[in-house]
């Protein structure tokens, strides 16, 4: 039953919920790590243009990859809609950085049969480096995302 409770049925990533768990048990280990926030450049369009069965492709499309770009330590959660995060623990933020723009430009390369290119923007932060408070982090994260929209897309900030 937890399974279900913490899942995205769609994609199979733990939801806020799971994450909100594995956040908790970091922060109660002492364990770094950083949040790597990501969203889907334009999605509405996808689905407006293309319906939202597209979308959901897209979706599990972005899924596959991150579980295949990111170390198998490393947390995938889908965050709602078409925004995800990945907790990336133990690793500095240079690291994390290029991590996540490894990401973003396989990302940026794929084609997607029936779409077409996606890009995704970026937004990083840590704990407790940004902050102690993960609300805070979580806050500093979506910022940094915001700004990567504004200053053009398909790109990382932190």
């Amino acid at each position: 039953m937890d399974h279900h409770i913490n899942t995205d049925p769609l994609t199979g990533l733990l939801n806020r919920r799971g994450l909100n768990y594995v956040m908790t048990q970091k922060m109660k280990m002492n364990t770094p790590f950083s949040v790597v926030l990501m969203d889907v450049d334009h999605f509405k369009k996808i689905n407006d243009n293309y319906g939202h069965d597209q979308g959901d492709i897209v979706l599990k499309d972005i899924t596959n990859t991150m579980q295949r770009k990111f170390r198998k330590d490393d947390i995938c959660c889908r965050y709602g809609g078409e925004e995800f995060i990945i907790i990336i623990s133990n690793s500095n933020l240079a690291e994390v950085y290029e991590s996540a723009e490894r990401f973003r430009k396989e990302i940026a390369c794929k084609e997607i049969e029936n779409i077409g290119h996606i890009t995704i923007s970026i937004g990083i932060a840590s704990w407790p480096d940004s902050s102690k408070n993960i609300l805070e982090v979580l806050k500093i994260a979506d910022n940094n995302l915001y700004r990567a929209k504004n200053e053009g897309r398909n790109c990382v900030r932190h």
